[in-house]
């Protein structure tokens, strides 16, 4: 079976590259492109027969990455193409907050993966806000259309719900965890139609679930008035 050829990869940055090929002469239904570091799982995506170029995302920086090609005709898959490339270095390879990543050179706000406990840790997938007030902000929640019942037992809102991409509350112990690494701002965002107002705090910490993850904050500035539990014990 004829197979796709001139499998390359260009655009190669830190997290993402474009991986492409040339499509044969004989018509596929779809083409499979799987790639993977040596230390991790393969990933796999099934892409149109009329696509013929990708972009890979969430990669790991300073990495070896092994790209497969196939294309699928009448249920079967043709012969293995690859390709490789190694991604770019960063300031912060595994960072523990939205400021290490805008660091890192990431200017669009979106979904990120970071590691709280170093390189050694699990991953936590959270959205960073890369424009809001020179941008690095963690957004641990956000509610604007009603979709996401916030109505939660203590379970709920300690390990976080909802959609990263929608309404959602991170949870209390990841960030009894991110405040307690270092000082950490706060900034609290409403809108009601076209009006607007936001309250900035120069510190913030949220304390352990044996304290009931009690919420801290001081050194208020902004246009939304103070929240009422600032600067109590």
């Amino acid at each position: 079976m004829v197979c796709p050829s001139a499998v390359k990869a260009g655009e190669v940055g830190a997290r993402s590259a474009v991986v492409s090929w040339k499509a044969p002469s004989v018509a596929f239904s779809r083409y499979r492109v799987t790639y993977q570091t040596a230390e991790e799982e393969a990933k796999e995506v099934i892409l149109d027969s009329t696509v013929t170029e990708y972009k890979l995302t969430g990669l790991f920086s300073m990495s070896k990455y092994t790209v497969l090609v196939q294309g699928e005709r009448e249920g079967q898959y043709t012969s293995i193409v690859t390709t490789e490339f190694i991604t770019g270095k960063v300031r912060f390879p595994f960072p523990t907050e939205c400021s290490q990543e805008l660091l890192n050179g990431a200017l669009q706000s979106g979904e990120v993966d970071l590691y709280p406990e170093g390189k050694d840790g699990k991953a936590v997938r959270v959205y960073c806000d890369m424009e809001t007030e020179g941008g690095g902000w963690t957004v641990f929640q956000r509610r604007m259309n009603g979709k996401a019942d916030f109505f939660r037992t203590w379970s709920d809102y300690t390990n976080g719900f909802g959609n990263l991409s929608e309404e959602f509350w991170l949870g209390n112990e990841l960030l009894h965890n991110l405040t307690s690494m270092g000082p950490v701002s706060l900034r609290v965002d409403l809108r009601s139609g076209n009006d607007t107002a936001y309250a900035h705090y120069s510190s913030f910490t949220i304390d352990s679930e044996a304290k009931y993850y009690a919420i801290e904050v001081s050194g208020y500035t902004g246009t939304a008035g103070k929240i009422e539990c600032e600067d109590r014990a």
